[in-house]
């Protein structure tokens, strides 16, 4: 009998008065924040008790089993805020072997990125892959219709790759020779970062020139599950052709809140005037590091011996100011931008650079989630009506 039953519970829980241990429906909708037909949905569903029965009969539930039900959705509250948070710089959420943020930056496979600024870009790359490429293959050019240096003629070139997929190394150089409009010229470079500027500025750069790339490159090679990169394990787990997973990773990379920041930070810092701190301003995105970003303290530290005086001291005038109005650091996205300017690249070169180092730590993660059995299928609060 549900009396007996509710007694029972009562007893098993240390309630010595019949009336405490039992309550009715709408005191228990009114503990668990529903409606009463909610109430006699549990009752029916036997999660109130056996015996325990719906509307039109007065019925009394066990308070502890309703005290069950509400602790149990608390505690689901607080999972689906913990799944949230993790969106958002939380919690883990899959299991990788190629990068870890430290608070001294991205750490490739165990080396920091920071630490390899004077290795190869090729030789970063194959690391992160974990497989050495020939880096000798050489694929046909392909007409685009970029007029500037644009994540687009990536985007152009991957597409008309589909039919037949190149080498990755072959794709790299073709896409860093691709870069700008001396596409021929730059095809006669000796390594990635000499190919791209050569294609931007159609002259063969100087060693030092090629060494600050090349850093560049490197530093920003990958960062373990940025937006671009969770979109190519996404279509990799859903076993999408590798290339199919690159357009992915392209199409979150041209975000203004990823890649195409540098846009933003490129044009502040070209401007004739140095901006007014109000609020957030480009280049200075605390992210993972609050305590500034070590690619960024890197890049800027290898350019400024070569910076002239008033560069020198435009730079040091910004970041003064944001520091004291905001307390931030620069962001690797300033330093891209403060180098392509440098360099006088064309406008756009920054992202462009910043995608085309983005390639390798892509690659990585596909070919991880190609080899995992896991798929990628998080799960959403529905909050609509």
């Amino acid at each position: 009998m549900p009396d007996e039953y509710a007694r029972r519970v009562g007893r098993e829980r240390g309630l010595s008065n019949q009336h405490e241990a039992l309550i009715t429906a709408q005191e228990a909708a009114e503990l668990l924040g529903v409606r009463t037909a909610t109430i006699y949905a549990y009752a029916s569903r036997g999660l109130l008790g056996p015996g325990a029965r719906g509307p039109g009969t007065r019925a009394r539930y066990p308070r502890s089993l309703v005290e069950t039900l509400r602790v149990k959705a608390a505690a689901r509250a607080g999972h689906a805020a913990v799944a949230a948070a993790a969106l958002r710089w939380g919690e883990p959420v899959l299991d990788s072997a190629i990068t870890r943020i430290s608070p001294r930056g991205p750490v490739y496979r165990g080396r920091r990125a920071i630490d390899l600024v004077d290795e190869p870009f090729e030789k970063v790359a194959e690391w992160l892959w974990g497989t050495p490429v020939d880096w000798s293959a050489r694929t046909r050019r392909v007409a685009t219709k970029c007029a500037r240096p644009s994540v687009h003629t990536f985007v152009e070139l991957v597409l008309a790759s589909a039919a037949r997929p190149p080498e990755r190394g072959a794709l790299l150089f073709r896409l860093a020779c691709a870069a700008g409009r001396h596409e021929v010229l730059a095809e006669r470079a000796g390594s990635i970062a000499e190919a791209f500027l050569t294609s931007l500025r159609g002259r063969r750069p100087r060693r030092e020139e090629v060494r600050w790339i090349n850093a560049a490159l490197v530093l920003i090679a990958d960062h373990e599950l940025n937006a671009s990169t969770f979109a190519a394990r996404v279509a990799a787990s859903a076993r999408a052709p590798w290339l199919d997973c690159l357009l992915s990773a392209l199409g979150a990379a041209t975000g203004v809140r990823h890649a195409a920041a540098c846009d933003a930070a490129e044009a502040m810092w070209r401007a004739k005037e140095l901006p007014v701190v109000e609020g957030q301003l480009p280049g200075f995105d605390v992210g993972a590091y609050p305590g500034g970003d070590p690619r960024a303290e890197r890049l800027l530290a290898l350019l400024r011996p070569s910076l002239s005086v008033k560069e020198r001291t435009r730079l040091d005038t910004l970041l003064s100011r944001v520091e004291r109005a905001t307390g931030q650091l620069p962001a690797v996205d300033l330093a891209f931008a403060v180098l392509s300017t440098h360099l006088r690249l064309p406008a756009g070169s920054s992202t462009v650079l910043f995608v085309l180092g983005r390639m390798a730590g892509w690659l990585a993660h596909i070919d991880e989630q190609l080899a995992s059995a896991d798929g990628i299928r998080p799960r959403a609060r529905y909050v609509g009506q």
